[in-house]
């Protein structure tokens, strides 16, 4: 965010931006994206140095779903009535249709599924045994999906029932959840169908690759990397959804990769983050990097003979909350504003160590001691020195005038949150 500017939901990528497909076309390879999702669309810059960029915006085949459309989607799962046709599948179809296309230079290929997102709808033939009522499951969590505050301050706001307050609900123990409000079976089939979404990717991006490698178009000679932009809560620290936090649910994310000299099999404990692909996909089509990445190559895991780098992985977030984290080795550092109507614009900071607390429940950063705990002391400088090396070279975002049309299509993707701080 602070590199290249784009911080709201009103700021476009700048021509400026070096990205990865403009740095692929500048070595002679034909490129193509393809996005289910409208903020990596056109409007927003992100067609830089495609030869051809598809985004799915047309309503009536993506059926995108917003909190309010879980009724009119229900009734398609619950009665059993056929889609029209899942997001996945379109993406799939226009991404082949452009593969077969007579071309002989290599080829760089982006591809964006939307499917495992909240509202979660998967197909008939992916739900598990127990269907999920999603309107009875969410109702009592609707209001909280946006205007909640980050933790540990969530309980401001929570709705829950009166025996519990909302915070009747154990991590990993639903059985002994408040049986009043029912968190622990809210929880319980939330997760299932969103499980289910994931099942249904998976299998369409099977049938992507199977395809394209039955056509001659992929094989064992090239990379295939496969990343998540975010993951999601379940109430692991009294939120849902997503964007409201920089916990673990949200930050740990998937990276597969598959190509030449890559083993099968190896799984790679070290954190790396997602600024690190450009740098290894240039490593991989050889050319030269621009100035100013942040990443490092990934090369060093599969090659023998050479060591990686060990490195901090940051992440932030702008929009209504100020977050930021680093993640260095097993500790890592949160730290996120403390919106009280007292707190005076003070941040709260946390540390944990995830060796020992996966699911990040102790604070090591007590606020008695903070300014003593030379743990919290490092990760913060260091997370406070990359933000501001990202801020010294950061480029000027594009302002976007955004119709209601566009302003619609980003709501219902759960974009709405930061249409006020820019508003014209």
């Amino acid at each position: 965010c602070s590199s290249h500017g784009v911080n709201t939901i009103y700021r476009a990528l700048p021509e400026e931006a070096v990205t990865l497909a403009e740095l692929f076309r500048s070595r002679g390879y034909r490129t193509g994206g393809f996005s289910a999702n409208s903020h990596i669309s056109q409007v927003f810059g992100f067609a830089q140095g495609f030869d051809h960029f598809w985004c799915l915006t047309d309503k009536d085949l993506l059926t995108l779903l917003s909190w309010g459309e879980v009724e009119r989607r229900l009734q398609r799962i619950l009665k059993m009535v056929p889609f029209v046709e899942d997001h996945a599948g379109i993406v799939n179809r226009e991404t082949l249709a452009w593969a077969r296309e007579a071309d002989s230079r290599p080829t760089f290929t982006y591809v964006h599924y939307v499917d495992p997102h909240f509202p979660y709808a998967p197909p008939e033939d992916l739900l598990h045994a127990n269907r999920w009522n999603l309107d009875d499951l969410t109702r009592s969590i609707l209001p909280q999906v946006n205007p909640i505050d980050p933790f540990p301050f969530a309980s401001r706001k929570l709705t829950g029932c009166g025996d519990c307050g909302g915070e009747g609900y154990r991590l990993g123990h639903p059985e002994d959840s408040c049986a009043s409000c029912g968190l622990g079976e809210t929880v319980e089939g939330v997760h299932a169908l969103y499980e289910s979404e994931i099942r249904f990717v998976d299998r369409e991006l099977g049938i992507l690759l199977e395809q394209l490698e039955e056509r001659g178009l992929a094989g064992e000679e090239d990379f295939v990397f496969v990343v998540s932009d975010h993951g999601e809560e379940f109430y692991e620290h009294q939120q849902w959804g997503h964007g409201h936090s920089m916990f673990e649910e949200l930050m740990r994310i998937p990276c597969i990769a598959r190509g030449p000299g890559i083993p099968a099999g190896t799984v790679v404990a070290d954190p790396v983050g997602l600024v690190d692909i450009l740098p290894t996909l240039g490593g991989v089509a050889g050319f030269r990097l621009p100035a100013g990445i942040h990443g490092l190559p990934l090369q060093p895991y599969w090659t023998e003979g050479t060591t990686p780098r060990p490195h901090d992985v940051f992440g932030e977030k702008f929009h209504v909350r100020d977050l930021m984290m680093l993640r260095s080795g097993k500790m890592k550092f949160i730290q996120i504003p403390d919106t009280g109507p007292e707190s005076g614009g003070k941040r709260f900071d946390m540390v944990f160590d995830l060796e020992g607390d996966s699911s990040e429940a102790r604070n090591l950063a007590k606020s008695d001691e903070a300014g003593k705990d030379m743990a919290l002391i490092s990760l913060r400088a260091r997370a406070l020195a990359i933000r501001s090396l990202a801020l010294s070279g950061a480029l000027n975002s594009k302002r976007m005038e955004l119709d209601e049309e566009t302003r619609r299509r980003l709501a219902e993707m759960g974009y709405a949150e930061g249409f006020e701080e820019e508003a014209p």
